[in-house]
């Protein structure tokens, strides 16, 4: 699929759901095996404070879960397993 294409496809995806959130992000990536590189499309709907504070809530609590996850992976064999 061509730019214009995906572009296209992301923005009718966020057009149809819209009706049912304030509001929406879409990051997608698509790997070009023609060009040998990774594109990143995105498109939004609604207020643009909202959709970038949801992004940065996102990415911080994905980056605490990994960090947590790999000290209990890195402290596992030191305290004999994990409690849960």
């Amino acid at each position: 699929m061509d730019a214009v294409t995906l572009t296209a496809l992301i923005e009718s995806v966020v057009s149809a759901i819209s009706e049912h959130f304030d509001a929406i992000q879409v990051i997608g990536t698509h790997y070009d095996s023609e060009s040998k590189e990774t594109k990143k499309f995105s498109w939004g709907y609604g207020n643009w404070h909202a959709r970038r504070g949801v992004c940065e809530e996102w990415l911080s609590e994905v980056t605490d879960y990994s960090r947590g996850r790999l000290y209990a992976e890195a402290t596992k064999d030191e305290e004999g397993g994990l409690s849960g």
